[in-house]
């Protein structure tokens, strides 16, 4: 993870941003330091700078970002408990994500729960995690039957999908 986690920050960073800010972004400080010399630091306080001129606020902060990605080591070990809840014309579910590693304090970051049901529906929720045990509760048009952390891998961590289960 190591050697691979330089590439794996660009790619959460785009994920976060999304491409039509992430490009220009990094076009941006490429073209301000071109033959010249960079550290971590200047890349944050020039993203930082592009986002504030163009009004942009990313759910997660960069200092916060780059301070668990980039300064601090590990990654996120998520595990998921999903519960099916009351069924009327929608279904409720109920997941319970832990984040289980004992590197640092909570990752900070958007997460992606794919729910998938028996005749292969899917339905991907988004939430901002930022507690290590957090329980967020859903509405799908169909009963689940799986659900899977983190199914795009859109930030490097280690995920358990979790089978479904009837209160």
């Amino acid at each position: 993870i190591t050697y691979a986690k330089g590439a794996w920050v660009y790619h959460m960073l785009r994920q976060l941003l999304g491409d039509d800010v992430f490009f220009p972004m990094v076009q941006e400080f490429l073209t301000t330091h071109a033959y010249g010399t960079a550290e971590t630091a200047d890349m944050l306080s020039s993203f930082t700078q592009y986002l504030a001129a163009h009004d942009i606020e990313p759910a997660v902060p960069l200092t916060t970002f780059f301070d668990q990605w980039v300064y601090k080591r590990g990654h996120p070990l998520y595990t998921l408990e999903a519960i099916l809840g009351a069924q009327s014309d929608s279904v409720a579910i109920t997941v319970i994500l832990s984040q289980t590693q004992s590197t640092q304090p909570v990752f900070v970051t958007p997460i992606d729960i794919d729910f998938v049901g028996a005749d292969q529906q899917h339905a991907t929720r988004t939430f901002l995690n930022t507690e290590r045990v957090q329980t967020e509760t859903f509405k799908l048009p169909f009963v689940p039957i799986l659900a899977k952390v983190n199914p795009e891998e859109k930030i490097l961590a280690v995920t358990e999908q979790a089978v479904v289960t009837d209160v």
